[in-house]
């Protein structure tokens, strides 16, 4: 049997370590917790591939230019490099999340073409107490296992994004939902208005509009499509689901 020790090691350039019976961290502060054989050789070898993966983005770390917008409404118009694409599909390192996902979700060129100042400007503006209630109630109920966001500025930095998200974009406001979004962005990005950009741009760009609207018409569309695609894929597993008149959106919303 593999000793404590090596388990510890596992993924110990991506994770932070614990000590005697405290849970190890992974790469975002979330604890690894009850992690047997078979997980610690899953992640053992996640880690290799990874690493061996990470080499290829080297000249991108040497100062290789991404592309400014690498958002679906832009690649409409030209094709993406074939070799970034590629990369991008196995995996981005850890160190260049930040850079890539504000290209690939065209957060640089949306804050380009934005007002001067807007970020601030939204801050600003009042909100419906309604709104402000719900923010607060969903601040301490995210990701409470994670130390790393459960502290004042990171409960904050939320806030102040979320509050913003619904002055943008009032005919949305704010639902329960994109308290998780916002909070795992500023995980990996660290900065506030870099999150609110990236985070425009998921949820008005790329997610299916309306998934996060008052009546989330927009999520129970992608439940269809996710119904559609078993269907043609999973034929027998469809049926089985129709059989037992199990609907997706009892179980896929965490999804």
């Amino acid at each position: 049997r593999e000793s404590r020790a090596s388990r510890r090691s596992v993924g110990a350039d991506d994770d932070d370590v614990g000590n005697g019976d405290v849970a190890p961290l992974d790469l975002y502060g979330f604890p690894l917790r009850a992690l047997d054989d078979a997980a610690i050789k899953a992640r053992a070898r996640c880690a290799e591939t990874a690493s061996r993966r990470s080499k290829r983005w080297q000249a991108y770390r040497e100062g290789k230019p991404l592309p400014d917008d690498l958002s679906h409404e832009q690649t409409r118009m030209s094709r993406p490099d074939g070799a970034l694409k590629t990369l991008m599909r196995k995996g981005v390192p850890h160190d260049l999340r930040p850079k890539v996902w504000i290209a690939a979700s065209g957060a640089a060129s949306k804050k380009a073409r934005a007002p001067r100042a807007y970020y601030k400007r939204l801050r600003s503006l009042p909100v419906e107490k309604a709104v402000r209630d719900q923010v607060d109630i969903d601040l301490v109920r995210t990701f409470p296992e994670n130390a790393r966001y459960n502290t004042e500025v990171g409960r904050e930095c939320l806030r102040r994004v979320l509050l913003a998200y619904a002055r943008h974009n009032p005919g949305t406001g704010y639902c329960q939902g994109m308290n998780y979004v916002g909070a795992f962005l500023w995980l990996v990005l660290r900065d506030e208005e870099t999150v609110f950009w990236v985070m425009v741009c998921l949820l008005d760009d790329i997610c299916q509009p309306g998934v996060h609207a008052p009546d989330i018409r927009g999520t129970i569309s992608e439940y269809r499509v996710l119904h559609g695609l078993l269907a043609t894929r999973e034929p027998r597993l469809q049926r089985h689901f129709e059989k037992t008149e199990t609907d997706l959106v009892m179980i896929a919303s965490k999804w």
